[in-house]
């Protein structure tokens, strides 16, 4: 709990020159209570654009 708590801190209220360890990130990642803008955000760079794009029409 208290990683989960850490994370969300971290990602709602700055880092103080520290960074959110990806790994953490994305264990957490179905957890953890950040702002929507922010959740959108780190999944680009979690994740890439791919995921970002899933209700997109498949190509022909």
């Amino acid at each position: 709990m208290f990683a989960i708590w850490k994370i969300e801190q971290m990602a709602n209220f700055g880092l103080n020159g520290k960074k959110i360890s990806k790994n953490q990130l994305r264990k957490h990642w179905s957890e953890i209570q950040i702002d929507p803008i922010r959740r959108k955000f780190l999944s680009l760079l979690l994740y890439g654009k791919k995921d970002l794009n899933k209700k997109t029409a498949p190509h022909s």
